[in-house]
């Protein structure tokens, strides 16, 4: 489908704005798309209970031979403010101002299946596009960034900037047809008495506004068909970039697509270890890091301080360090997945350290690393940024701790809860509140789902609101032993240690783990693997495989899914299979 930009002339002299009607970018946006079906979600679809026990295991799964299909991706508002920054050197974060929130697929906000666009979208992104290309024009670091040569001196100089400024843009090469419709618009301002110089800051506005630079879309030579094929090394250089580092490619990326060197497992194992050392990599930590835990609900999280009146914003500050200090080794390879549950050590300056009750205790107000040996102290579950965001703002809650614990890292499954059933609980004064609790193992309809999410949610007990550990609650003793029921038989967990090292090691994790960070690397759910068609149960079997031997390891997870032909190859829709 063609489409042209829209202008509304002003008065002559008075510049011309750019004006795209939503149904355009609708039609751009899916023209040619494929959706996936599958799970839109926070956890798995295993229900009942967890598994326990080894990751090992031979993971006997079909092969199947359908790298499956993604639906024509936006750019979500992280992923927007973070190229408009690297594509103009603009410190501008338009998209943190927009009316519009991205929806959620699979416990992300990268999914393209729910970042879907409407007439209010286009309005911010018209309203942006505007923002931006009035600040590139008059600022002087930019706009000699852009303005490679006099857009007065004719056509080819006008030609020669919005092919330059559109490759980038694009994230792809731009045919001379392409720039003919967009340096069309530079006479148009013209024509209506303006300077080229105006004329091209329309034209931005227009490739700002596009669905080219909205959207990641790659092509298909023949939309319908099923047949897998490789994705162009331009594609494959944003696939990287978007997957890491939430933007749009560099330079070094584009050298390497110009070269079609973006194409063999070693080729992507050489780009994949020069990125995650980029300090662009620290963006993995506010994407897939702060979604993956509780981390950027906890930044927005109310707590009341007239209850913890210690709680303030440097203590706050601090915890979102720590986390993010944590989640920084994980992705550096510096500590497994695995480890993180359980470490011995973590982030702290003084005032956290203090609110921990830990003997040792920095002497400034910057974090350091800290030994948690021998302390209640092991690992995320033990973060006051976890231990807070799993709570109330005033009380700790036993099931959004354990439901949050029992789906997310347990891959376990639980609906809610029946439409008729009372879920708030009598307080018995003199009855601590799992004593209280017990009230849901009373009542038959309540019991089945109860018995998998309280037992986690007991144990942290002993961590209170904002994550202090405590031994009583309303001057009653806390009894955090629990006994939970896995497939492999009965394990007690005395603690947040024996807990943490219990998810640690058990199947329910590595499920968790490979599967989130396999759906964000795709922005897509992985899909059953029904008859042995779709390829990405055999791709998370080679990862939960390699768990292990790997100890665990993110760098070398990355390296596994970006060398799966799921991320390297793609195919058309099929009206049967992706409707």
């Amino acid at each position: 489908m063609k489409c042209s930009v829209v202008t509304r002339q002003a008065a002559r002299g008075a510049g011309i704005r750019i004006a795209i009607p939503s149904f355009v970018l609708w039609a751009i946006a899916c023209t040619g798309s494929s959706t996936t079906p599958g799970r839109d979600n926070n956890g798995g679809d295993n229900g009942g209970n967890n598994r326990g026990g080894s990751t090992g295991g031979a993971n006997d799964v079909p092969r199947g031979s359908d790298p499956g299909s993604v639906a024509i991706r936006r750019m979500n508002a992280t992923e927007y403010n973070n190229t408009v920054a690297d594509l103009l050197g603009t410190k501008l974060k338009p998209a943190s101002n927009f009316t519009f929130e991205d929806r959620f697929g699979y416990g992300f906000d990268n999914n393209a299946n729910a970042l879907e666009v409407d007439n209010i979208q286009v309005e911010n992104y018209t309203t942006a596009a505007e923002s931006l290309a009035a600040e590139a024009l008059s600022t002087p670091t930019i706009k000699a960034k852009i303005l490679t040569c006099a857009p007065a001196s004719g056509d080819a100089c006008v030609r020669t900037i919005l092919g330059d400024f559109m490759r980038r843009a694009f994230r792809r090469p731009v045919t001379d047809a392409e720039v003919g419709k967009f340096a069309a618009l530079v006479k148009v301002a013209t024509t209506a008495g303006d300077t080229a110089e105006a004329g091209i800051g329309l034209a931005l506005q227009a490739i700002l506004s596009s669905p080219n630079f909205l959207f990641r879309i790659e092509y298909d030579s023949d939309p319908s068909s099923t047949e897998a094929h490789p994705v162009s090394s331009y594609e494959m250089a944003s696939r990287l970039s978007y997957f890491l580092w939430s933007t749009m490619p560099d330079e070094e990326l584009f050298a390497a697509a110009e070269k079609d060197t973006l194409q063999t497992p070693a080729q992507l194992k050489a780009q994949v270890e020069r990125m995650l050392k980029h300090p662009k990599a620290d963006m993995f930590i506010d994407t897939f890091g702060a979604l993956w835990t509780p981390l950027r609900a906890f930044i927005g999280h109310e707590v009341d301080t007239k209850i913890f009146t210690k709680f303030d914003d440097p203590l706050r500050k601090a915890m979102v360090e720590e986390t993010r200090s944590m989640l920084r080794d994980v992705f550096s390879g510096e500590l497994g997945f695995n480890q993180m549950m359980r470490s011995d050590y973590t982030y702290a300056n003084a005032q956290l350290a203090t609110h921990y009750g830990l003997k040792e205790k920095p002497a400034s107000s910057t974090l350091e690393r800290i030994s948690t040996k021998d302390t209640n102290r092991a690992g995320l579950l033990t973060h006051g940024s976890f231990l807070a965001a799993t709570s109330q703002p005033a009380l700790t809650s036993v099931v959004k701790r354990g439901r949050y614990i029992f789906e997310k890292m347990l891959c376990g499954s639980v609906g809610d809860p029946p439409p008729d059933v009372d879920a708030n609980l009598p307080k018995i004064e003199g009855k601590t509140v799992r004593e209280n609790f017990e009230a849901h193992e009373s009542n038959a309809r309540c019991a089945g789902c109860h018995k998998l999410l309280d037992p986690p949610g007991f144990v942290l007990e002993q961590y209170d609101a904002v994550g202090q550990f405590r031994t009583m609650d309303r001057d009653l003793p806390i009894n955090p032993v629990v006994q939970f029921e896995t497939d492999e038989g009965p394990v007690t967990w005395k603690n947040a240690t024996d807990l943490s090292e219990y998810i640690s090691k058990s199947t329910g994790y590595a499920e968790c783990v490979t599967a989130a960070v396999y759906a964000f690397a795709l922005g897509r759910g992985p899909t059953p693997s029904e008859g042995g068609g779709d390829m990405d149960e055999g791709v998370l079997a080679d990862l939960r495989n390699k768990l292990d031997r790997d100890e665990w390891m993110f760098p070398s997870m990355v390296d596994t899914i970006v060398s799966s032909d799921p991320f390297r190859l793609r195919r058309g829709f099929s009206k049967g299979a992706d409707q």
